[in-house]
C-alpha cells in the first residue's frame, strides 16, 4: 500500500506530479470557460455578479417567508387548541344534556306515580 501511495520516486515527486496535473487541468478548464464566454458573448464575471445580486434581493423574501411560516405554525397550534377546547366543551354539553334528560325522566316518573296514587 505504501508503494502504491508513494508512487514512482517517492512521496514528494508523486505529490508534485499530482499538483502539476491539477494545475494543468485547472488551466485547461479556465481556457475552455474563456472560449465559451467569448463564443457566447457573455462575461461570466458579470453573470456571477448578477446572480449574487439576485440572491441578495431574495434574502429578505426568504426571511419574510420564514417569519410567515413560523406565524402560520403558531396559528395552527392555536387553531388545534381551539378545536380541542370545542371538542371538550361539546362533551360537557352532552353530559349536561344526559343529566337533564335523566332529570326529566325522573320527574315524569314521579308525576306518573303521583297520578297513579291519586287515581287509586
Amino acid at each position: 500500500m505504501a508503494l502504491k501511495f508513494s508512487g514512482e520516486g517517492g512521496f514528494i515527486p508523486a505529490c508534485e506530479e499530482a499538483f502539476k496535473k491539477t494545475r494543468e487541468a485547472t488551466k485547461d478548464y479556465q481556457d475552455e470557460l474563456d472560449t465559451l464566454a467569448e463564443v457566447a458573448g457573455t462575461d461570466f464575471g458579470s453573470l456571477r455578479d448578477g446572480v449574487s445580486e439576485a440572491a441578495d434581493e431574495y434574502s429578505p423574501l426568504i426571511e419574510n417567508n420564514d417569519t410567515l411560516i413560523n406565524q402560520m405554525e403558531t396559528e395552527l397550534t392555536s387553531i388545534e387548541d381551539l378545536k380541542n377546547a370545542a371538542h371538550d366543551l361539546s362533551l360537557e354539553y352532552k353530559e349536561v344534556y344526559n343529566q337533564a334528560m335523566a332529570a326529566v325522566k325522573a320527574i315524569t316518573n314521579l308525576i306518573n306515580l303521583q297520578n297513579a296514587q291519586a287515581a287509586a
